[in-house]
């Protein structure tokens, strides 16, 4: 009974970790040495700080495939029944 909340809390668990940006504006704005960059904060600073829309809409497809992906892999192994 507790597969699909938990299927559904580490779906949004993983897109949460990918999608992170408010954290990392706010404190480091990339950090020490790019060491906090993740693609959220990147698809902004591509997009609005070196005026390449192109390469932020690659890397936001690119982001939106590695979550499909992690999400197909969480499916699997989690098993979403779906039974009520």
């Amino acid at each position: 009974m507790m597969r699909p909340t938990i299927f559904f809390v580490l779906t949004l668990g993983l897109i949460g970790t990918w999608q992170v940006f408010d954290q990392i504006y706010a404190s480091t704005f990339g950090g020490p040495q790019k060491t906090t960059l993740t693609p959220a904060f990147l698809i902004y600073f591509q997009t609005l700080q070196n005026s390449r829309a192109g390469l932020a809409a690659a890397i936001a497809v690119l982001l939106f495939g590695i979550i499909m992906l992690f999400t197909w892999i969480n499916r699997r192994v989690v098993g979403d029944t779906g039974e009520v």
